[in-house]
């Protein structure tokens, strides 16, 4: 399972720079919302929710506290399904609300599937992300060679002839 690094957390709490802020966002506001996407949540409530669940992590950073592994998920599908609930009261609507609550505590189960698919997606965004930021270091083929080879798992030799 792939975690946030714990020196991003620190800065994160500490000194943040807007380059810190971004790598966040850009790990975790794709997470999000594709995970609210793939329950039937509209666009815009999407957007909504994630911003709020965002903006919170914000106010909050300071007194969060890495207990665990998957701790920081956790925290934020506690802060999705609250601001979820908030958004479903404030605007008075919702056809699946009971489905979407029981979506939002299937998460918080590390045995159901849904929050081992959570946790699934929170790897893949976090490794896009880490690869989007790093890629440009790289050459082209360099680049190319290690895709064939560790994310298409082709044999180096071949990879080497293409």
């Amino acid at each position: 399972m792939t975690n946030t690094p714990a020196s991003l957390l620190q800065r994160l709490r500490e000194q943040p720079t807007p380059d810190d802020w971004e790598r966040f966002d850009a790990q975790y506001r794709p997470f999000l919302q594709r995970l609210l996407q793939s329950r039937g949540i509209q666009t815009a409530e999407v957007e909504d929710l994630v911003q709020e669940v965002l903006t919170t992590w914000v106010a909050e950073v300071r007194k969060f506290e890495r207990k665990r592994d998957g701790s920081l998920r956790a925290w934020l599908a506690t802060v999705a399904r609250h601001r979820f609930l908030t958004l479903v009261r404030d605007r008075k609507r919702w056809p699946q609300q009971g489905d979407l609550e029981k979506f939002f505590d299937q998460i918080a189960n590390p045995e159901a599937d849904l929050s081992r698919f959570w946790n699934r997606e929170h790897d893949d965004t976090v490794l896009q992300a880490t690869l989007a930021r790093i890629r440009p270091d790289f050459e082209p083929t360099t680049w190319r060679a290690f895709e064939m080879v560790c994310v298409q798992g082709m044999k180096p030799a071949q990879a080497a002839k293409e």
